[in-house]
């Protein structure tokens, strides 16, 4: 799966690759997809713009859900270990949303955090902007790596809350 920016409604700018076949599939139009992740036969599409979107896609290529992301510009997304969440990095906005998945289908949101702050460089770092966010390997932690602000965050994770850890994150 392929993303790329389009010009409107009806320009592809999702595309499916099979490797075998050694062809090419428009599967979706209408959104231009910064990131796209495939999990469990699922892919998960984010649209980057203002007040971004999160699309889920079964495995006919077929969108099951779309969801706010409750920020601008979502730039990366993760799904826990255990396939039960969902994180979107909100780079422009400056916040990361972790959704509950039900069925592989975002559903409660589980924690909404946005970050504050600068950092040395103030041409590009007058604000914070959240590029990256992953799950631990055991999914009792979870990480934000924060280009404006040069902090990976620490954050506490169990299935009911997410706490900042402030002495375990790092700058950088």
């Amino acid at each position: 799966m392929i993303g790329c920016y389009s010009d409107g409604k009806d320009a592809p700018s999702l595309f499916y690759f099979d490797a075998e076949q050694k062809t090419a599939k428009a599967v979706l139009a209408e959104i231009n997809p910064s990131y796209v992740i495939h999990h469990d036969k699922h892919f998960y599409v984010l649209a980057e713009h203002k007040g971004g979107l999160l699309v889920t896609l079964n495995e006919k290529f077929e969108v099951i859900s779309r969801i706010q992301t409750l920020g601008d510009d979502p730039c990366q997304a993760s799904v826990d270990k255990s396939g039960q969440f969902i994180s979107v990095t909100n780079y422009s906005s400056a916040s990361i949303l972790v959704v509950k998945l039900s069925d592989h289908i975002p559903t409660t949101v589980h924690s909404f955090i946005t970050h504050e702050g600068s950092s040395i460089n103030p041409d590009r770092q007058a604000s914070p902007h959240p590029h990256s966010s992953t799950f631990s390997e055991d999914n009792k932690a979870f990480f934000v790596a924060d280009l404006g602000t040069d902090i990976v965050y620490w954050y506490d994770f169990t299935p009911e809350k997410m706490t900042w850890v402030k002495e375990k994150s790092l700058k950088i």
